[in-house]
């Protein structure tokens, strides 16, 4: 665009060639190894995961992420308690809505993901919608806790299985997710190095949804 109207003079010119101009903090936050070759066998199966998934609440996918930096908490001011912050958390994504929904967790218990999938629900039941059904990995999800509360909530769980992490759509929405917050604090370190604080990304991973 800028190559086209002439806005640049010559200089400008050699932009024409150029579809998208990535900024650095771009080109840095949303890099991706790439494959070492060989022939790959792409199927046409876009959409499979969220097949005949009609209304918001018949299908939740979730899943967990986790951070080696300890991230703080909304409301602290200076030095921060090592043993009071967060580690990760848990996504949430309606296949029929398309709605994303993460919260943050000082650990990876039971007890903390049963409260971030009611903090979920909270939400839904806010615009009329009841969650029928989870689509999970294992790890906490298959813990005796969990599951008493699904039975208690009347709501089935459908868990990946060995190998399998593609069935679970929220795998995706995390890689997509981090890449904007990572971008986003990219950006932040390139234009305020002295402000920018690693330790706030759970500040950031709220508006990369």
């Amino acid at each position: 665009e800028i190559g086209r109207r002439e806005i640049l003079g010559k200089v400008g010119e050699t932009f024409v060639k150029y579809n998208k101009i990535m900024c650095h903090a771009c080109q840095q936050g949303k890099q991706a190894r790439t494959s070492t070759g060989g022939s790959t066998h792409k199927k046409q199966n876009e959409g499979v995961l969220s097949k005949e998934k009609l209304k918001p609440g018949d299908m939740v996918f979730s899943d967990q992420y986790e951070s080696s930096m300890p991230g703080r908490f909304h409301n602290e001011r200076g030095q921060i308690n090592t043993h009071h912050t967060y580690s990760g958390g848990t996504i949430f994504y309606d296949a029929a809505s398309r709605y994303l929904s993460i919260h943050n967790q000082v650990g990876f218990t039971a007890e903390e993901t049963i409260e971030s999938k009611m903090k979920f629900e909270r939400d839904g039941l806010g615009v009329g919608v009841t969650v029928k059904k989870y689509c999970t990995d294992n790890g906490v999800y298959t813990s005796k806790a969990f599951k008493e509360h699904l039975a208690v909530s009347g709501q089935m769980l459908q868990n990946s299985g060995i190998g399998g992490h593609h069935h679970n759509a929220a795998e995706n929405q995390i890689k997509l997710t981090t890449n904007r917050a990572r971008t986003m604090i990219f950006h932040s370190a390139l234009c305020w190095p002295d402000e920018t604080d690693l330790k706030c990304w759970p500040l950031v991973m709220d508006p990369a949804v």
